[in-house]
């Protein structure tokens, strides 16, 4: 009978995947707590920056296998990845957590899409069932017809509309960036350090740009507290795809995609306790809803993981 410590450890691509659910939640946040008071070009600069930790983990002798058709893929994966992470943390300031982590988990449905145009897998009529739930989700969520003018300008609500946009924004680039990243697998050069330090190149480049126009305002930072909470969102960010990648050398795609499902209801818990905004049945159906794609993915591939086994007799 195996011990409680043994029993652990062969479950550990399930705890790390869980601890990134919780770590991406947290994440989120404190992109939304950081952002009363730090603009989101910072933010995403500053996590950005903190990818140079993976650094020492490049397989600098894999370099050779790279051409320069590779060399497009990588910069687009970053690039992509680079403009998620931006309208992600948009989203968070705009719209509440919970939501908008529901629709940026509508993800794996456009990866769906885009695998069969550049791709060429296979895209069933079940697919495009999951297309129309998914879509029906996120208007459930975004709620388009809350957008309305006032003698102020937009309204509260409208604010909401335009947060689950960038929400959408940040799954649709994450998307591409997935699929970029797909594309070198299938070429066997993918290297996912490699990818996070093409991230932080274009993102240092592109931010420091924008921060050098003056895009944003320069009055931030004013208190040691949100340097804590700007080190804080940095920090859960990294931890979360370092527990990723590590819990995908245990458990394969599917299952740590449907455990990361636990993000949006973690993500739900955290806006009721440290936040103002509140809950209701329409977005937590919408949620529901986009959720059942990663969801139904995830059983796919577990199920043709189970049929791929084989085992060999006694």
């Amino acid at each position: 009978m195996e011990s409680f410590s043994q029993v652990v450890y062969n479950q550990r691509g399930v705890i790390f995947a869980t601890l990134s659910s919780v770590m991406w939640a947290m994440n989120g946040l404190g992109a939304k707590i950081i952002t009363k008071a730090v603009s989101p070009w910072i933010i995403a600069y500053a996590c950005c920056l903190s990818y140079l930790l993976f650094i020492p983990w490049l397989k600098w002798e894999n370099m050779t296998r790279y051409v320069m058709f590779d060399n497009i893929f990588m910069i687009l994966a970053g690039l992509c990845d680079v403009i998620s992470l931006y309208l992600a943390t948009v989203a968070f300031s705009l719209t509440s957590v919970g939501n908008a982590s529901a629709i940026i988990f509508s993800k794996p449905v456009f990866c769906a899409l885009l695998s069969s145009f550049v791709l060429k897998e296979k895209f069933a009529a079940c697919d495009c069932f999951i297309v129309i739930v998914n879509v029906i989700g996120v208007l459930l969520i975004t709620n388009p017809f809350s957008i309305c003018l006032d003698n102020a300008g937009f309204r509260r609500d409208s604010y909401h509309v335009l947060g689950s946009i960038s929400a959408l924004g940040a799954a649709v680039s994450g998307s591409v960036a997935f699929i970029s990243v797909r594309k070198l697998v299938y070429r066997d050069t993918y290297d996912p350090f490699l990818v996070l330090l093409a991230k932080c190149i274009i993102g240092f480049v592109t931010f420091s740009v924008v921060l050098s126009f003056e895009f944003t305002s320069r009055d931030h930072m004013q208190n040691p507290s949100d340097w804590g909470c700007l080190l804080a969102v940095c920090f859960t960010g990294v931890c979360a795809c370092v527990l990723v990648y590590v819990a995908l050398q245990t458990e394969t795609a599917s299952t740590v995609c449907a455990i990361s499902t636990a993000q949006v209801v973690i993500s739900y818990l955290l806006q009721v306790v440290f936040t103002d905004d509140v809950i209701d049945f329409i977005s937590v159906l919408g949620a529901v809803l986009i959720l059942s794609a990663p969801l139904w993915y995830a059983v796919q591939g577990i199920l043709q993981r189970s049929d791929d086994e084989v085992i060999d007799p006694i």
